[in-house]
């Protein structure tokens, strides 16, 4: 069948479910995709369109767009852009459209928009400026206005590197949103997982000079030197792809979770095997592939619990404990190196969790012990390995009728594919929290630094080659910018233009995932050959094994990991940390962190005001204690509150903290006062509320809503004595003396804060920047 008569059937079932009036009513009666043939649909799609009504989702449409379909270009095509925008929901009268574009709909008019184009190999490759054009695998996304390379229209946005996250049920497409979800709407602890799609298209390597790349700051001499691969023309089956070629395509992926080789090899194991559960290349995710359309989908294989007791002949497989290892932390921390610009090189997983001894053929869980950093530190037992079932590998693609041409290079270039942890924040981004940050909607006094122990640099602004060690690897060590967010065209200069509302989906492009800094939520750095002459490169292998292991420090290092990651810091007691990753950054509220109701996120139940013998406390959970990996065992986990964050309110959060830190210190830094003060509860505040407006009447201020209430006190020197102590209901918990109270009302975006300390009555303004 003819891709003209593909779209028909796409028009045919949609168009008496609103979108045929919408169309008509947006294009002055000209774009109407309901017709008798797909002849005379095919004429209408390419007849000129002089004005469009650019409301209801197409606000953010291309502003050269004239065309419903604009020949080799998604992003000036109107039936494209309704089809494929998220931000197309409702009909002409405003009510939501009944029916959506599947994800082989969308595929399928992409296709028609190239094919319309009639393009020759040569012309290609004469348009291209260059002798020769590569097949390059991508990850892509339609994406609206903000979060495209130029922002200043949406646009399809591509990158080598694309993100699937590991989960417990089924992936779930929403058609309404064009993309996939994690939540799981009938149970709270569940987590979807979420695939990457990826496709094949001739590309043309560009320098860094010219390249539509999206970047966060200046482009240096290094990235205008280093190469990006800018896609020209999407490849799919058929005679329809390219004039004069019939394209036959075959995808092939492979997937390995190395952790457990890489663990036993710390401990100085030369000969450990290549096959599961020491290296798993089975069971991570499934490979689909539609040739015809030219797409290929990695899902991760979802699993019953995100870890699971690694086994071998029906007996738990275990590794002996070195001693003097713990590090403060009551875990196995394994060697690592640093690379000259202070990033960590992990050959091995950096965390390994070892608090489950094995003795016997029983488990013994030590952490009942009192201190059990130390039995974990003295080593001399055996501990069970765990497995998690994130990973890595690649998509590639073989299109011989084209790798034969001497116009193209006849290897194709593969997509690197990384299987990662849950993100915790899917309606927030890194890039965009980064940007956000660095902007002046941020107070001058709370930038450079003062808001982050560790910025939240995205995986995309990493210029490092894939893993240069998998078995069979495809990767060039000189491919540095795999990493990359790229467009198709050139990009034009941004407008000033107001803020679209960011859509409730799932993105899974590395802009969107975390950097790897010490060493990453979803990557980290290794180096083959060794130091200090060899080739650095990204790897999975040097996160946490298994991966709740790791995500326990990163979530009470202070949101180690911004916008995935969550901040609970104040949910467990003082821990080991110097004075950059300690206090409070991204403050979860008191019902998501289960201070209030029944479901924190990590599955540990936020701390408690107690009093004994007069005294005031607050009941915390033990940071040596808590174990992330148990909680994931007994799905504890839960992404229900979190996953309703978005990233504005993420960042009003930051802001919030920010500027009542800002206060504690007097006015000085609000970095320096974080590890010297804890927050006690923080909430949002709905208009009326009692006690805000009784502190707005002392205070004479009223505050910009929307308005959050924080309790603080003083927990002393970051470099002093542990100011907790043990609690009489044992290991598990601690108690820390609650002094130097105070309450704050404060807003994101008001420049004063409303402060009521422990031993005043009235509530009185403060400068929060």
């Amino acid at each position: 069948m003819a891709l003209i008569d593909e779209v028909k059937t796409i028009c045919d079932r949609l168009a008496d479910h609103g979108w045929r009036e919408l169309l008509l009513a947006r294009t002055e009666g000209l774009l109407d995709i309901k017709q008798d043939s797909a002849e005379d649909l095919q004429v209408n799609l390419l007849g000129d369109i002089p004005g469009i009504n650019r409301i209801d989702g197409l606000e953010d449409l291309h502003p050269n767009c004239r065309q419903g379909i604009q020949p080799g270009d998604p992003s000036r095509s109107l039936f494209y852009h309704a089809m494929a925008s998220p931000k197309v929901v409702r009909d002409s009268k405003g009510h939501m459209l009944s029916k959506f574009p599947t994800e082989t709909d969308i595929d399928t008019i992409e296709n028609y928009v190239f094919s319309a184009a009639g393009r020759t190999l040569q012309q290609l490759v004469d348009d291209s400026g260059v002798p020769k054009l590569s097949v390059v695998v991508f990850a892509t996304e339609y994406r609206p206005r903000p979060d495209t390379v130029s922002r200043a229209h949406a646009d399809l946005i591509f990158s080598r590197t694309g993100i699937a996250r590991v989960g417990t049920a089924p992936a779930l497409y929403d058609e309404k949103v064009r993309g996939y979800w994690p939540e799981d709407s009938s149970d709270p602890h569940v987590f979807r997982v979420i695939p990457v799609r990826f496709s094949a298209w001739l590309a043309a390597p560009m320098s860094g000079q010219n390249a539509p790349v999206m970047r966060i700051g200046e482009v240096d001499a290094a990235e205008r030197g280093r190469r990006f691969w800018r896609p020209l023309h999407k490849l799919f089956a058929g005679t329809e792809c390219l004039i004069g070629h019939d394209l036959d395509m075959q995808g092939t992926a492979e997937f390995f979770n190395m952790k457990l080789q890489r663990v036993r090899q710390s401990l100085g194991n030369a000969n450990v095997p290549n096959g599961a559960p020491f290296v798993m290349t089975e069971g991570l995710a499934t490979f689909d592939e539609d040739a015809v359309r030219g797409t290929f989908a990695v899902t991760p294989t979802p699993r019953p619990r995100l870890v699971e007791p690694a086994m071998v002949d029906g007996n738990p497989l275990t590794f002996d404990v070195p001693e003097e290892r713990a590090q403060g932390f009551a875990t196995y921390v394994t060697p690592f190196d640093r690379l000259p610009n202070n990033i960590e090189v992990h050959r091995y997983p950096a965390y390994v969790h070892a608090r489950t001894r094995v003795e016997d053929g029983q488990l013994f869980d030590l952490n009942s012990e009192e201190d059990v950093n130390g039995v974990v530190d003295a080593g001399g037992y055996k501990a069970l390995h765990y497995l998690d079932f994130t990973g890595e590998g690649w998509v590639d693609v073989s299109v011989p009728a084209l790798t034969v041409e001497p116009t193209v290079v006849d290897k194709p270039r593969a997509a690197y594919a990384i299987l990662a942890a849950p993100d915790f924040f899917p309606s927030a981004g890194q890039r965009e929290t980064l940007e956000w940050s660095e902007s002046d909607r941020v107070p001058a006094s709370l930038r450079d630094g003062e808001l982050w122990g560790v910025p939240p640099i995205p995986l995309s602004e990493e210029r490092l080659p894939a893993n240069l060690q998998l078995p069979r690897n495809p990767f060039d060590k000189n491919e540095q910018t795999i990493t990359a967010v790229v467009a198709m065209g050139d990009q034009s200069p941004v407008p000033n233009q107001t803020r679209l509302a960011d859509v409730r989906r799932a993105s899974t492009l590395s802009d969107d995932a975390a950097g790897v800094f010490a060493p990453g939520w979803t990557v980290s750095v290794d180096v083959k050959g060794g130091l200090p002459n060899g080739t650095p490169h990204l790897a999975t292998y040097g996160l946490g094994s298994p991966f709740p292991e790791d995500a326990k420090l990163c979530a009470a290092l202070s949101t180690f990991w911004p916008a995935v990651s969550p901040d609970v810091y104040r949910t467990l007691s003082l821990h080991t940390g110097n004075a950059t990753f300690r206090g409070t950054v991204a403050p979860l509220t008191d019902t998501e962190i289960g201070q209030e109701g029944s479901l924190p996120w990590d599955g540990i139940a936020g701390p408690r005001f107690i009093e004994i013998d007069g005294t005031e406390f607050l009941e915390m959970a033990s940071f040596l204690h808590a174990d992330y990996v148990r909680m994931a065992l007994e799905n504890r986990f839960s992404i229900r509150n979190t996953a309703q964050i978005s990233v504005e309110e993420y960042q009003r959060r930051v802001l919030v903290a920010g500027r009542i830190h800002w206060i504690l210190s007097g006015g000085q830094s609000a970095r320096a006062a974080r590890p010297r003060f804890l927050f006690l509860s923080f909430q949002t505040v709905a208009n009326g509320d009692a006690e805000l407006e009784r502190a707005q009447l002392d205070s004479n201020h009223i505050l910009d809503s929307p308005v959050y209430r924080a309790e603080t006190c003083f927990v002393g020197s970051p470099n002093g004595p542990d100011p907790t102590r043990p609690s009489p209901k044992g290991p598990a918990f601690r108690l820390l003396p609650v002094r130097g109270r105070s309450v704050f009302f404060a807003s994101a975006s008001d420049p004063v804060a409303l402060r009521r300390r422990e031993t005043d009555a009235r509530w009185r303004p403060a400068d929060a920047e």
